[in-house]
């Protein structure tokens, strides 16, 4: 009984010192709001960016990241709970059907993506070919798809960073 419990609280403790080494390359004053999920470090740039392009190199900029992937129920409700406080977001995340449309998958590896939660009448190429996904707040941090370059609209990047 003792054993389990050890284990646990050492890889509890491992978890914060990978995330305290992170933190130390993360600029905090470029960030809007941060937290760990499983083995995983998520971050939305406080700066706008017009594109998923540009989302993804300011991932790669600031932190080492990645746009985020949702590959499960349980972190899509930890990404909602870090979009959700702030007020009139719209966050670029991993996603694309620009292959085949209504076929999403993830623009770093290529992986079927199936964990969705769609704003109401979403998927829907409302202003043509949107090939990309975001989280709003205005709409309780569900998905929309929209265009991948978008310079008439403020969106952040939602980053993810693998601790180990």
């Amino acid at each position: 009984m003792y054993i389990p419990a050890f284990q646990l609280l050492l890889f509890g403790t491992l978890c914060v010192v990978v995330s305290s080494d992170i933190n130390v390359i993360l600029d905090n004053t470029k960030v809007l709001a941060k937290g760990t999920f499983t083995n995983k470090l998520y971050y939305i740039s406080k700066s706008a960016v017009s594109g998923f392009t540009q989302a993804k190199d300011w991932c790669a900029a600031n932190g080492e990241g990645y746009p985020a992937e949702i590959e499960s129920l349980e972190e899509f409700a930890f990404l909602e709970s870090l979009v959700k406080p702030n007020s009139g977001l719209r966050v670029f995340i991993a996603g694309t059907d620009a292959q085949k449309d209504g076929t999403w998958v993830s623009q770093r590896t290529g992986t079927q993506l199936n964990v969705f939660d769609w704003s109401a009448g979403e998927p829907n190429n409302y202003s043509g070919p949107e090939e990309c996904l975001e989280m709003m707040t205005d709409r309780a941090g569900k998905l929309n798809d929209i265009p991948c370059n978008n310079p008439l609209g403020t969106f952040n990047a939602l980053c993810e960073k693998d601790l180990f």
